[in-house]
Protein backbone atom coordinates (compact mmCIF):
# COMPACT_ATOMS: atom_id res chain seq x y z
CA UNK A 1 0.00 0.00 0.00
CA UNK A 2 1.62 3.53 -0.74
CA UNK A 3 1.29 6.21 1.80
CA UNK A 4 -1.10 8.84 1.77
CA UNK A 5 -0.57 12.47 0.78
CA UNK A 6 -1.49 15.33 2.19
CA UNK A 7 -4.18 16.94 0.64
CA UNK A 8 -2.13 19.94 -0.26
CA UNK A 9 0.70 19.65 -2.83
CA UNK A 10 4.37 19.94 -1.01
CA UNK A 11 7.58 19.42 -2.05
CA UNK A 12 8.79 16.62 -1.71
CA UNK A 13 12.10 17.27 -0.12
CA UNK A 14 11.76 20.03 2.65
CA UNK A 15 14.75 22.68 3.02
CA UNK A 16 17.53 21.19 5.76
CA UNK A 17 18.68 24.68 6.37
CA UNK A 18 15.13 25.50 8.05
CA UNK A 19 11.78 27.28 7.36
CA UNK A 20 13.36 30.76 7.04
CA UNK A 21 16.00 30.39 4.82
CA UNK A 22 13.71 31.48 1.54
CA UNK A 23 13.08 35.09 0.88
CA UNK A 24 9.99 36.09 2.66
CA UNK A 25 8.17 39.38 1.47
CA UNK A 26 7.87 41.36 4.61
CA UNK A 27 4.74 42.09 5.87
CA UNK A 28 5.33 45.82 6.63
CA UNK A 29 6.97 46.79 3.47
CA UNK A 30 7.79 49.67 4.67
CA UNK A 31 10.17 48.64 7.43
CA UNK A 32 11.02 45.34 6.35
CA UNK A 33 9.79 43.55 9.03
CA UNK A 34 8.40 40.37 8.81
CA UNK A 35 5.19 39.34 10.82
CA UNK A 36 3.70 36.47 9.33
CA UNK A 37 4.94 33.47 8.06
CA UNK A 38 4.70 33.10 4.19
CA UNK A 39 2.31 30.11 2.70
CA UNK A 40 5.03 28.09 1.78
CA UNK A 41 6.71 27.85 5.55
CA UNK A 42 3.44 26.97 6.60
CA UNK A 43 2.74 24.47 4.55
CA UNK A 44 5.77 22.74 5.01
CA UNK A 45 5.65 22.75 8.88
CA UNK A 46 2.30 21.46 8.28
CA UNK A 47 3.34 18.75 6.37
CA UNK A 48 6.40 17.91 8.73
CA UNK A 49 3.39 17.88 11.48
CA UNK A 50 1.60 15.10 9.66
CA UNK A 51 4.35 13.04 9.09
CA UNK A 52 5.62 13.65 12.81
CA UNK A 53 2.04 12.82 13.89
CA UNK A 54 1.38 9.63 12.09
CA UNK A 55 -0.12 10.37 8.71
CA UNK A 56 -3.51 11.03 10.42
CA UNK A 57 -6.09 12.01 7.42
CA UNK A 58 -8.75 14.45 8.41
CA UNK A 59 -5.65 16.44 10.43
CA UNK A 60 -5.04 18.74 7.86
CA UNK A 61 -6.84 21.85 9.44
CA UNK A 62 -5.32 21.11 13.24
CA UNK A 63 -1.63 20.37 11.48
CA UNK A 64 -2.00 24.14 9.61
CA UNK A 65 -3.01 25.93 12.43
CA UNK A 66 -0.45 24.32 14.72
CA UNK A 67 1.92 25.13 12.13
CA UNK A 68 1.03 28.46 11.70
CA UNK A 69 1.43 29.26 15.38
CA UNK A 70 4.59 27.63 15.62
CA UNK A 71 5.97 29.60 13.11
CA UNK A 72 4.69 32.81 14.29
CA UNK A 73 6.14 32.06 17.54
CA UNK A 74 9.83 31.74 16.40
CA UNK A 75 9.27 34.73 14.23
CA UNK A 76 8.32 37.05 17.56
CA UNK A 77 10.85 35.45 19.51
CA UNK A 78 13.18 36.33 16.60
CA UNK A 79 12.47 39.77 16.43
CA UNK A 80 12.19 40.61 19.96
CA UNK A 81 14.24 44.41 21.26
CA UNK A 82 17.60 43.23 22.93
CA UNK A 83 17.95 39.92 21.80
CA UNK A 84 21.37 39.13 20.54
CA UNK A 85 23.26 36.08 18.94
CA UNK A 86 26.59 36.18 20.76
CA UNK A 87 26.13 34.67 24.25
Amino acid sequence: MSPVKPTTDVPQTANKKGPFTEAVAPSNPSTGIVTQPTFEQIQMRAYHLWLQRGQIEGSEAQNWLDAEQELIRELNRSMKPGKSSKQ
